[in-house]
């Protein structure tokens, strides 16, 4: 990408990631417990970012994890996570994917942006009930966070020249349907066994709005 472009994009990423630590309960990573959570999460989007497959020059594949994070911490401290893991993979790897700033915006904010949104839809389009949240904010969330995260890749990866515009784009089509469901499936199975027997880990599953037909959480 020209160096103005990445400019940008750095400017953009660290306002982002400022945003969000600076409305961030501090005080939620001094317990033991929730520590021990938000580092497991991180370690999974970690691994998740290492098991890529390279499907294609300037397209490379693997599930992200962000709106089970969004749906666990809310979206804070999801982007701090997203954040680390980008870092991570910039370190593990030698350069994320499109680059650390790129990657975070396309596989970090853009994502959360979208699971966020659709939580807030959901609650207020569908019946409050869990298979709405399972179904609708966590599986309709994998769907929604992937598919634009990988088309916000394919078009930084295009307009940056990494491979004929035509024959990416076939490359992303022909891989989306299955990462969609992929990670849709993910974040709905996962979310569904935390909601039952871990229900205190996730943040916007609130059992007097989805069991008790109570008002909105905050």
């Amino acid at each position: 990408m020209p160096p103005l472009a990445d400019a940008l994009a750095w400017g953009a990423a660290i306002a982002m990631l400022a945003v969000a630590l600076r409305g961030l309960h501090w005080r939620r990573l001094a317990e033991p417990a929730s520590v021990a959570v938000f580092g497991a999460v991180l370690l999974a989007l970690c691994l998740l970012r290492i098991a890529t497959v390279p499907l294609a020059p300037g397209l490379e594949l693997h599930f992200s994890g962000a709106a089970i994070a969004t749906l666990m911490f809310g979206w804070r401290y999801a982007l701090l996570a997203l954040a680390l893991a980008t870092g991570f993979d910039a370190l593990a790897t030698g350069a994320a994917w499109l680059g650390p700033p790129w990657e975070f915006l396309a596989g970090g904010v853009l994502p959360v942006a979208a699971t966020w949104w659709l939580l807030a839809a959901t609650r207020k389009a569908l019946p409050r009930n869990p298979f709405a949240y399972f179904l609708g904010a966590a599986f309709g969330g994998g769907l929604l966070s992937m598919a634009l995260a990988q088309g916000a890749r394919a078009a930084v990866a295009t307009a940056a020249g990494s491979q004929g515009g035509g024959s990416l784009l076939d490359d992303y089509l022909l891989s989306l349907p299955a990462m969609m469901f992929g990670e849709g499936f993910l974040t709905g199975g996962t979310l569904a066994v935390l909601a039952t027997y871990r229900p205190q880990w996730v943040a916007t599953f609130d059992d007097d709005f989805y069991l008790r037909d109570g008002s909105p959480p905050s």
